[in-house]
Order: C-alpha cells, then structure tokens, then sequence
C-alpha cells in the first residue's frame, strides 16, 4: 500500500503519483519556486499596464470619478474646435436619418423645459456649428411670404425630402435656400421641407451633402409655376 507523502495516512490509488490529488500542497505556507522556474525572468516584467487593467487591479486610473463631473471652460472649447469643419460620411448621415427613438425618449424629448440659460450656453460662438454670424444675415428683398407661398403650392404642399403633406404634419412647409445663400431666392434655389427635415439641413458639417443632394433632385412632386 502507498501512502500520500503529504502525511495525511491515506492510500493513493495511482501508482504514478505520490501525492492524492490536491494534498501536494497540504500544511506548507511558502512553496517558493519551482527548480524549473528558478533564475527565469517573468514573461510579465516590465510590461506597461492598461489603464483598464490599473483600475481591476485598484490602482487609481485618470478615468475614475468622471462621471456626473463638469466640464471646464476650457475643455468645452476645445471640443467645440474639435467638432469645427467635421465632415460626416454618407454611411453616417443614412443611419442618423433613419434612426427611430423608443416612445420613452420620444415623450421625454417633448416633455424637456428648455431654459433660456441653457439656450444662452449652445448660442453663437458657443456652438459647434458656429459660421461667424451667418444665421444672421438678412434675406434678400425678394424673399416674400408670396414666394414662400408660390414655392409651397409649386411643390403642392408636401415636403420634398420625406413626401409628407402638410395636412399630414398639421403645420405649414418651410421654405429652404439650396447653397445656403440667402441672397439667391430664385425659384430653383427653393425647396420646400418640412420642420424636421429642414433642421437636418442646417448643420454646418453636412451642408456640402445637401447642396449636391438638392441641385440633383429629381422633383417628383412639383407643378410649374
């Protein structure tokens, strides 16, 4: 009979081993390195660290305590500059045009108070889509609500980007300047939207987008003038 050499008395069943399984073990406190391992340098020295792996192992990461903190000053600046210019793939401006939100972000987004000081934050040069001013220029002469009303009839009161009527939308058209030149108010630099479409139009990094995508409308729903 062959008994375990950790000394609990118990007979090995193995003839291979000399040590039942998981007493090898037993009543040492220190096991130190192997012979084999002995003198090898680890894999693991002098590897740099991830601040993922730094936060598992609770060494205080740069990440930690973000959340909930406001920005400075100078880091909404930097972002603001950051997003100056940006130019969004037509992958990108597909998926957010077809994005759907659930019925709880729609009833939230309806429901917000929007305050005046939060309006004063994202207003003229604090915006990412600030143009120097642009927005503020005055319309040409010929811009009446006459035209607005002669180009609304023309495209017979529906929206030429999602072909909603304006009986649909319960509200009237808006009247929307192709090349963003508010001096042009010909006829064929005239397209009407509807609110929400107009909205996607007027963000300064996807305007060379819409320009090339209304100069080659094909205007399923227009009648001449």
């Amino acid at each position: 009979m062959k008994l375990c050499k950790c000394g609990c008395g118990q007979e090995v069943t193995k003839e291979t081993c000399t040590y039942i399984n998981g007493h090898n073990a037993r009543g040492k406190k220190n096991l130190g390195v192997s012979k084999a391992l002995k003198g090898r340098s680890s894999p693991l020295k002098g590897r740099i660290r991830p601040e993922l792996s730094k936060a598992k192992l609770g060494i205080p990461s740069p990440m930690r305590g973000k959340k909930g903190k406001k920005r400075t000053e100078k880091q909404k600046e930097n972002q603001r500059l950051g997003q100056l210019g940006r130019k969004l793939s037509p992958e990108t401006i597909v998926k957010l045009r077809n994005r759907k939100f659930s019925p709880e972000t729609i009833t939230k987004l309806r429901n917000r108070v929007i305050t005046q000081e939060w309006i004063a934050k994202i207003s003229g040069d604090k915006n990412p889509n600030w143009k120097g001013g642009l927005s503020s220029e005055p319309y040409d002469k010929k811009f009446t609500l006459k035209l607005i009303a002669q180009i609304r009839k023309r495209d017979n009161y529906i929206c030429q980007e999602c072909g909603k009527t304006e009986n649909e939308l319960e509200e009237h058209l808006s009247c929307h300047h192709i090349d963003y030149n508010k001096k042009n108010s010909s006829p064929e630099n005239l397209i009407s939207l509807c609110r929400r479409c107009h909205s996607k139009t007027s963000s300064a990094t996807n305007r060379d987008y819409w320009i090339k995508r209304f100069k080659n409308f094909t205007y399923v729903y227009r009648e001449i003038l």
